[in-house]
């Protein structure tokens, strides 16, 4: 994981959030210059922090994880193939529409949170 890139995007939603450092650091209940150095990617982020920060910001876990969660598209992608190359062609043919349905239906979903 890039601590930089997670750091900005920490950066980003707490300004959104119109949040100053301070405030954050008040209600995850650390210091702002901790603050300052998750945001300036200088420390790596504990996960107990992490959580605090995502319920702090209001915001689910994957806006700051979205380099990590392209990493787990290609992971799932990947085992989906392997899981439908394993049963027999019958069922696939049944699965294979059904499971095309729901990625579209996550595509559609992902656009337009």
């Amino acid at each position: 994981m890039d601590s930089k890139a997670l750091g900005a995007r920490i950066q980003f939603r707490r300004e959104q959030a119109s949040m100053t450092q301070v405030e954050l650091a008040e209600v995850i209940g650390c210091t702002p210059q901790h603050i300052s150095a998750l945001e300036g990617g200088v420390k790596t982020l504990r996960l107990e922090t992490f959580v605090a920060i995502c319920k702090a910001l209001a915001i689910p876990p994957n806006l700051l994880l979205c380099d990590v969660m392209a990493d787990l598209d290609e992971f799932w992608e990947a085992e989906v193939d392997r899981a439908l190359q394993a049963i027999s062609p019958h069922l696939r043919v049944l699965v294979g529409p059904k499971l095309m349905l729901n990625l579209q239906e996550l595509d559609v979903y992902e656009s337009i949170r």
